[in-house]
């Protein structure tokens, strides 16, 4: 009976101290308190103010455009989204001509000055052609697309699916171009994909996805733009585990192809 007790006890100690797991939470930044909310959070963590005004900006710009139809506001569980993004796409280029605001261009507002780079490849950038439309339309200054350029280079590797060769690359590359982040709770978070098609003959690994984490003390929060023609995101996690999970969700193809799997990146380390 003693025995039982002494386990029975140990049993609820453990439940009580260890963490509580909730499912992740999204919203599409669509309600002006939650925007303010995030803003807030975004300076206190060392973006500036004016490329938080920039990042707005943006938002109300296509949000103004296509709607708020369908979008969530207040934070919900993941679900298949009920908006169609070819609709929304149509109703941006109606009164645009250029294709607007990425993951890239969303995370380079807000990460630009927490990043020091020395120079790319100018082979490396083929990838970027649709972003240089947005970034011509929206005045981006020679410095800010060289270092446009830098962050999102694509880099050289080679024809495996061992995920370690990649990393090796991918560190290679921050070597060489003399990547360096921020001691910062604001990090990036970058997916990259292993791809034959973009450079005939080469494999490379660029950046297919990114977006902008802010660390708090009891849960991780998501920046997103999901694409062109897709809305903006804010995600909540518990914790680093469910982050790379909700990413390999989305952008993991190479089952039963020849390119390895996305390897996603915080800042200079590897989250798989």
């Amino acid at each position: 009976m003693k025995k039982l007790l002494i386990l029975s006890v140990l049993t609820f100690l453990l439940v009580g101290c260890s963490k509580q797991m909730s499912d992740p939470t999204y919203s599409n930044l669509v309600d002006d308190k939650m925007i303010e909310s995030i803003s807030e959070k975004l300076v206190a963590n060392g973006v500036s103010s004016s490329q938080v005004e920039t990042f707005k900006k943006q938002l109300s710009n296509f949000y103004d455009t296509v709607g708020t139809e369908n979008m969530v506001s207040d934070f919900e569980s993941i679900k298949e989204p009920t908006y169609d993004p070819y609709t929304l796409q149509d109703k941006w280029l109606s009164k645009n001509n250029y294709v607007g605001y990425n993951c890239r261009i969303t995370s380079y507002t807000l990460y630009k000055d927490l990043f020091q780079g020395n120079g790319f490849d100018e082979n490396s950038t083929s990838h970027l052609l649709f972003d240089y439309e947005t970034l011509n339309q929206d005045k981006f200054s020679q410095d800010d697309i060289n270092k446009f350029n830098t962050l999102f280079q694509s880099f050289d590797t080679e024809n495996a699916k061992d995920l370690k060769v990649h990393k090796e690359n991918i560190k290679n590359g921050f070597k060489k171009y003399g990547f360096k982040f921020a001691d910062s709770n604001i990090k990036l978070v970058s997916v990259y994909l292993h791809d034959q098609v973009i450079k005939p003959d080469t494999d490379i690994l660029f950046v297919g996805h990114t977006g902008i984490l802010i660390e708090e003390k009891d849960e991780l929060l998501f920046i997103e733009k999901l694409a062109f023609s897709e809305p903006y995101q804010v995600v909540k996690f518990s914790d680093l585990n469910q982050l790379a999970e909700y990413l390999l969700n989305k952008y993991d193809f190479s089952d039963g192809q020849p390119e390895a799997r996305p390897i996603i990146t915080l800042n200079d380390s590897f989250l798989n």
